[in-house]
């Protein structure tokens, strides 16, 4: 369990859906005053009027840098006395920054799909490294690799949370009553991956004979957030976030 003193929740990557996954999981921690969010992400800046805690960005000056973010990383830790993490990134951070790192500092990972091999190959990381790494809970809200899920069952107290993280008394089936057919596609990647979802949207519309009802998007240079404010508006939601999701009117459509 997590405590509520001095906790980090550590979102490093990813863009607007994973800020607003973390903003979801502190709303169902009873006493979150004592977290403090650090993030990566360029549009961090939209979801700060909307977080019960205070939002950190990593300076950009310090990116491109090991040892500069690892200066960087134990100076801030030192600064507001963090004495717990939740890891909402990979076991060892992005790219290892947290392996053999702060041994002192309990950690809680939040693991979302991974190529474990790969990941492993990533972070050049030795067996005898693997085996001593340990990781106190694990929340488990996407299906893994088997080799990365037994890693997990042997290090850490694992629950797995398959279901969406949604704000509490939030509606997934909630629609204004009466509005047509209507589509939203929703992203915060780049525009490369904004012009696949609308292809993969209109190909959908296309074998749904909907080519003539509405297409409209939620990227950030629009300034809309959250999404959930308007997406009772739509009949279908187009996203790339997370595992694929079951294609069915009325929910979410992912690709992956």
């Amino acid at each position: 369990m997590l405590s509520s003193e001095s906790v980090l929740y550590y979102a490093l990557g990813g863009g607007l859906g994973h800020i607003t996954r973390t903003l979801a999981i502190l709303n169902h921690i009873e006493h979150p005053d004592s977290f403090r969010i650090l993030a990566s992400g360029r549009w961090a800046h939209l979801a700060e009027p909307y977080s019960p805690v205070p939002i950190d960005r990593v300076p950009k000056s310090c990116m491109n840098s090991r040892s500069d973010y690892g200066a960087f990383l134990e100076d801030y830790i030192r600064r507001h006395g963090v004495r717990q993490i939740v890891l909402d990134t990979f076991p060892f951070g992005i790219v290892g920054e947290w392996r053999g790192q702060f041994p002192e500092i309990s950690r809680f990972l939040v693991a979302r799909y991974l190529k474990w091999q790969d990941y492993l190959k990533r972070i050049a990381l030795p067996r005898k490294e693997l085996a001593d790494e340990n990781l106190a809970n694990t929340l488990i809200i996407e299906p893994q690799a088997p080799a990365y899920e037994a890693f997990l069952s042997r290090k850490s107290r694992t629950t797995f949370l398959y279901d969406p993280i949604v704000f509490a008394g939030h509606d997934l089936r909630t629609r204004t009553p009466g509005q047509e057919t209507a589509w939203l596609v929703v992203h915060s990647g780049d525009r490369k991956e904004q012009d696949a979802l609308l292809s993969f949207a209109n190909e959908k519309r296309k074998q749904m004979g909907h080519e003539n009802t509405i297409l409209d998007t939620v990227f950030p240079n629009q300034g809309i957030y959250p999404a959930q404010k308007i997406m009772g508006n739509y009949s279908h939601i187009v996203s790339a976030a997370g595992r694929p999701w079951p294609f069915t009117p009325m929910t979410s459509v992912a690709i992956s």
